[in-house]
């Protein structure tokens, strides 16, 4: 079973999540003693202008014109903030606002609300068992640690015996990462401690910029098939609705860094410049995105009631994005790697 017409077919039955686009049906192949196979989906046109990402990189582009024209103007920037947290986005100082637009600011605080509202309708899921949420448990969370644990120990082995095959700056700057080794184990340590209260959900199960179509005033969130390399009973399994978060939030680094690396192949030298407003704009707008998403969620155990526990799981999941992100771009955009490597130097900072 696809989990794309599964999800659809109940955020559109069950929930009524409006910002997914509508069941309309599908065709199963049911196979004698074997269950059934997914071969179609028809689902609701939505009229868009593309989608998030591209949206995304449309207003980098605006903002980075924006940064160049103050280069001169500038006695020094604001400090980067040292831990992606919530900030409302009235709470961004004026500079900063008018460096990532309002309109954008605006629009990614509506994302994090319809990210909220996705993950509320998922938890309310409750007329089959495969959709119905489940409790976390103190076996759950040694399964979730040694999961990412063991990724972390994979990568980084791919990543010593390739070290010598990449360019000297990112070698030297990967290096530091693999150094950070047990800095950034023990980092996931906190999920092996006491009893996290939330709960597993069916999530996206994929979800970035690229995930999500602009409508022009509003946003809408397809593709619910879960990460290409993963089988399909393995895109199934519930989740922490966080997970999900992580994704988005790195689909905002990448937005960020990957348009500085789009310039460099265009302008060059104004990217060095450029780096210090990318990691602005990149706390800033997973700022206001999170901030949205929480008061949405505010109250829900589809994340922990604990603000200490939900910081703790949501940096867990950021590593663990990071870190994929590491071993993907290693093996299919070596010229992206610094990408992820930033990523992780700035939660291990």
């Amino acid at each position: 079973t696809n989990p794309d017409p599964e999800l659809l077919r109940h955020l559109t039955a069950e929930a009524g999540f409006a910002n997914s686009p509508a069941y309309a049906g599908s065709i199963d192949w049911q196979r004698r003693h074997r269950g059934a196979v997914s071969l179609a989906l028809l689902s609701q046109f939505v009229p868009n202008q593309g989608d998030a990402w591209s949206f995304t990189l449309d207003n980098l582009d605006r903002s980075y014109g924006h940064a160049l024209a103050l280069r001169s103007k500038l006695d020094a920037l604001e400090p980067t903030p040292n831990v992606i947290a919530p900030i409302g986005p009235d709470a961004v100082p004026l500079a900063i606002r008018d460096f990532i637009g309002p309109i954008y600011a605006e629009m990614v605080d509506l994302l994090g609300q319809r990210t909220g509202e996705l993950h509320l309708a998922l938890a309310s899921l409750s007329q089959n068992p495969d959709v119905t949420p489940e409790p976390f448990s103190l076996l759950y969370q040694k399964s979730l640690y040694q999961s990412i644990r063991g990724l972390v120990l994979k990568v980084f082995g791919e990543l010593d015996r390739s070290l010598r095959t990449l360019d000297p700056e990112t070698a030297g700057r990967l290096g530091g990462v693999l150094a950070a080794r047990k800095t950034i184990l023990s980092r996931l340590a906190p999920v092996l401690g006491k009893k996290i209260t939330t709960l597993k959900i069916r999530t996206h199960g994929d979800y970035h910029l690229g995930r999500v179509l602009y409508t022009g005033k509003d946003f809408v969130i397809i593709d619910f098939e879960g990460e290409p390399a993963r089988s399909m009973t393995e895109r199934r399994l519930k989740q922490p609705a966080l997970r999900d978060v992580a994704g988005m939030i790195r689909s905002f680094h990448y937005a960020a860094c990957g348009n500085l690396i789009l310039r460099a192949a265009k302008l060059g030298a104004d990217v060095e410049y450029l780096k210090q407003w990318a990691d602005l704009w990149y706390s800033y707008v997973s700022g206001i995105f999170l901030h949205a998403y929480l008061q949405t969620v505010a109250g829900s155990p589809v994340v922990p009631t604990d603000v200490g526990e939900c910081q703790t799981m949501l940096q867990v999941f950021l590593i663990e994005k990071a870190v994929y992100e590491l071993g993907y771009e290693l093996n299919n955009r070596p010229d992206w790697l610094m990408i992820p490597i930033r990523g992780i130097e700035q939660i291990i900072r």
